[in-house]
Formats: C-alpha cells, sequence, structure tokens
C-alpha cells in the first residue's frame, strides 16, 4: 500500500482529482469558511460591450445594427440560489433593477451573489459597467452636412471612405437660370453683376443653404470662378498666380449636379471654381456656425498677381472668430436678446454674430503660413495674426500659400477670412483678386473633465464626502478612512462628433 506523498500516491491523487467523470458532494472548506463556487456563471447578451452611450443609436455594431446589452444567464450556484443587483459607483444608495434602467452616463457595478449565503462565504461575480454620452450632440461635420465643414466651390466625389462634397456648384443654386430641385444644399446669389474678363461667375454675394433654407457658408464681395486665361490651349500669364486643382474630381460650376444620374460635365481650366475676393477691403467669407466646435482651420490663398510694381501689402488677410454664437437665431443686423438669469435679477444682454453683421464681436486668430514660392516643398513661416500675401513666381498652380489655424474650441463657433487691404489703383473686379480655395474646419480634439458626482448630503461624513459637491464643511479622509473609499467624483469625455 502506498504511504502519504510517496510518488503513487501523489500520482493516484492527481488521477482522481482531474477525472472530471468524478462528482463528489462533499463540502469544501478553507481557512473555516465553507466555500460554494458557480456551476454556470453569470454571463451578458454582449460579453464585449461593458460600456455604451446613452443614445441608443450610437451603440451599433459594424454592420450598423444596434446593440443593447441585458443579462443573458444570471448563473448557478452549487448550493446557493442566485441574485442580482445594480448599483452606482458614485453612490451605493443608488440601485437599480436592470441594465435598460441605465439611462444616465456614469459607472455602476453589476453584482451576481448569493440571495441568503446560509454559512457559505460570499462569491460574487462582477461586471463594471460605464454609460457615456456623446455631447455635444450633432454628426461628425457639425451643422449642415458634409458642406457645413468644408468648402471647395466645386463638386468633389471623394475617394472610398472620404466624404462626397456635392451641390456646391455655382449652377446648384435658386436663382432663375441656375438648378435647384430639393437639394441637399443649394446657393442663392445676389448682385448678380456679370464679370466678362475673366472665369467669374454673375453675382458678387453668395450664400449657401441647407435643405430647407438654413444658412450655411456667406461669401461678400467674392464671386465664384478662377483667373485661368480664357482659352484653354493660352499659356498662364507670369505676373499672375493660381491655385491647383485636378480633373480628376472637380466638376464644373457651369452645370449642376443632376441628383438622379449624378452626371455633370467635368470641369476645365476655364470652369473650376474658387473662391475669388473681390479687390475690396472687407471681402470675406463667413463659416457655418459649427454647434460642436472647431480644431483647426485649413485653406489655401495666393495673391492673383505678382507684377514686377506689385505692392503685396494690397494682399492682407486675416482670420476672425466668433464664440458668442447663439443657434437658430433670425438674422438681424442688430442681433441681441434678453436672457433670464437665476441668480440675479438683472437680466443679461448678449450679442451674437450668427450671420456676421455685428462688428467688434470678431476676434483675431493666429495663423501659422506655409509658402511655397520657387521652392519643392512648402516653408514655415511666422505666426501672424494678419497675413499678407507675396508669392513672386508667377505663371504657375505650384506656388501659393497653406494656411494652418490651430484652435481647439469645443463650444459653438463660427469663423470669417477677410480682406483688410486693397489696391487703390486698380478697379475693384478687374485686377489684384485674392484667390482661396479647400477651406476646411476639422472638429476639435477630445476633452475631458473631472466633475463631481453629486450634491452634498449632510447625512455624509468623513470618506463618504470625497469629490463630493460643496463638500467644504469636513476634513479630508484620514489614513484609516481610505480602506473602503468609493470614488465620488467622475470623469467627463466630450468627442464634440
Amino acid at each position: 500500500m502506498p504511504t502519504a506523498f510517496d510518488s503513487a500516491y501523489i500520482a493516484a491523487e492527481y488521477k482522481y482529482q482531474s477525472d472530471l467523470t468524478m462528482v463528489t458532494n462533499g463540502v469544501v472548506f478553507l481557512d473555516g469558511d465553507k466555500l460554494d463556487y458557480w456551476i454556470v456563471e453569470p454571463s451578458l447578451k454582449y460579453p464585449d460591450m461593458l460600456s455604451w452611450d446613452v443614445d441608443p443609436e450610437k451603440n451599433v455594431d459594424a454592420a450598423g445594427n444596434i446593440r443593447t446589452n441585458e443579462i443573458a444567464t444570471i448563473g448557478q450556484l452549487c448550493y446557493g440560489t442566485v441574485t442580482n443587483y445594480i448599483y452606482s459607483l458614485y453612490d451605493q444608495n443608488e440601485t437599480y433593477d436592470s441594465l435598460s434602467a441605465l439611462t444616465n452616463a456614469g459607472n455602476y457595478r453589476l453584482v451576481f451573489t448569493q440571495a441568503d449565503t446560509n454559512g457559505y462565504k460570499r462569491i460574487e461575480k462582477i461586471f463594471d459597467i460605464s454609460i457615456t454620452e456623446s455631447k455635444p450632440y450633432g454628426d461628425i461635420v457639425g451643422d449642415g452636412g458634409d458642406s457645413g465643414r468644408i468648402l471647395l466651390m466645386n463638386n468633389h466625389i471623394g475617394e472610398d471612405g472620404h466624404p462626397d462634397i456635392d451641390y456646391q456648384g455655382w449652377y446648384d443654386a435658386d436663382n432663375a437660370g441656375a438648378k435647384k430641385s430639393d437639394t441637399p444644399t443649394y446657393w442663392h446669389h445676389e448682385n448678380l453683376l456679370a464679370n466678362t474678363t475673366w472665369n467669374l461667375m454673375d453675382g458678387t454675394e453668395s450664400t449657401l443653404h441647407a435643405s430647407g433654407g438654413r444658412r450655411l457658408w456667406h461669401i461678400i464681395n467674392c464671386r465664384h470662378g478662377n483667373t485661368f486665361p480664357k482659352k484653354l490651349n493660352d499659356l498662364l500669364e507670369t505676373s499672375q498666380n493660381y491655385l491647383p486643382w485636378a480633373s480628376t474630381y472637380s466638376k464644373s460650376i457651369k452645370n449642376a449636379r443632376n441628383k438622379t444620374t449624378g452626371k455633370q460635365t467635368n470641369a476645365n481650366r476655364m470652369t473650376v471654381g474658387q473662391l475669388v475676393m473681390q479687390n475690396i477691403e472687407d471681402a470675406a467669407v463667413y463659416s457655418s456656425c459649427f454647434t460642436n466646435g472647431i480644431g483647426t482651420i485649413y485653406f489655401d490663398a495666393v495673391n492673383g498677381w505678382c507684377r514686377s510694381t506689385e505692392d503685396y501689402d494690397n494682399y492682407k488677410i486675416v482670420v476672425e472668430i466668433a464664440t458668442n454664437t447663439v443657434q437658430g437665431l433670425v438674422p438681424m443686423d442688430e442681433n441681441t436678446f434678453t436672457i433670464e438669469t437665476n441668480y440675479v435679477e438683472e437680466a443679461e444682454i448678449i450679442s451674437t454674430n450668427w450671420y456676421g453683421r455685428l462688428e467688434g464681436c470678431w476676434t483675431p486668430v493666429t495663423m501659422i503660413p506655409f509658402k511655397r514660392d520657387g521652392t519643392e516643398n512648402f516653408v514655415k513661416g511666422d505666426e501672424t495674426e494678419e497675413l499678407a500675401l507675396d508669392v513672386r513666381t508667377g505663371g504657375t498652380m505650384d506656388n501659393f500659400f497653406r494656411i494652418v489655424v490651430p484652435l481647439d474650441i469645443p463650444g459653438p463657433v463660427r469663423f470669417r477670412i477677410r480682406r483688410t487691404s486693397a489696391d487703390p489703383n486698380r478697379f475693384p473686379d478687374v485686377s489684384s483678386f485674392i484667390l482661396l480655395d479647400n477651406i476646411i474646419a476639422s472638429i476639435p480634439a477630445m476633452s475631458a473633465d473631472l466633475v463631481s458626482a453629486g450634491h452634498y448630503d449632510e447625512e455624509k461624513s468623513g470618506s463618504q464626502t470625497l469629490g463630493w459637491e460643496l463638500a467644504t464643511s469636513v476634513p479630508y479622509p484620514s489614513v484609516g478612512d481610505t480602506a473602503n473609499i468609493v470614488p465620488y467624483a467622475k470623469p467627463e469625455f466630450t468627442l464634440n462628433v
């Protein structure tokens, strides 16, 4: 007979303990405690889904199907009956009956355990749940669809995975002689004066609207078109500068986008659209109001002429922003309104630049210019709030400024690009234009804040008040208090998408 702990005994013991067909009803003790165990562990319908948004539309799988998590099985214990409960990690007295009851952002804990321990050591299966809230709500492009954040003055059919910039051609308009037929965006042109000197369309002021009439971009003392030679075979003028374009994706501004067939005449050098600022001080392009903020502004710009006698101080621009914007305000020259406050009796007057009619409310911001002027690559210039466009190498589409304006503003904001000087010796609609193109406003970076999880409760004391708002009348927890501290502050993340 083998003795305890000799090799034969150990081999026999291992054989029986590793035999899954062998069942014992003997109670297992550990340090004097009776131990229960899971025969079937609790599980969720989507085990990988421990975090979701309060908005069900944002909880989708790769195929776009909405996923709603729930308890798949409460599990089975060997000796006890299983129960479950849910509580907030910010306040354990805040309990919930089901996952569907978690409708507010926060951190929660789902616990499966014995309904009655019956002398057994407590056993738990825990799932920590995080509910997020994407805010401010809005799609990735802010107000206005893809045309709200990008102004190309063309229709651009993007590569796979890139948004189409559509219905931005001059003829995508509601004016007589143009074409609008229930399109997502459309222009309305004003001051319909013709210009026959260059490839410029009628109208020196235009507003891009979203379907239903909501305003997006607004250009003043600017035209649609370009300053390329009026004949395709003519050489580019060495005394002029030009912005590049690509016939593979740009579509003619002289043909409306057909919503049904998608067909449209391809652009050529004479019909490609750019934004042409007239030789007028304060010519400007106003952006949409981005309710979910701006990360960085990008655009291309160049002085239209580079004659030997050119004074480049006549080609100055600034970028300005307005953050006192209010969505939905009716456009007026004097936009003010009154709001009530709950902490003072006096009313507060708020001015707004929803349509850019109030001067004195615009703030200049810093531009980072990258210049290519006879060089192979762009060269970074000095940061500035006012930039003189001074490209001197004419006759090509290779020399221009690429301008970057870092902002990272998470709240409602508009911007404008404004001309601050003009050539007094040239006619406004003939020469000394500034050319702009590829205006893009990205979404801001994600931000995070640590905020209070709730208001001060006088019945709580010591470590219970850690992180709670207005808990100023109690001391910080001591070392002895910290054993069972539950955090009462919570992080809030803003993705601005």
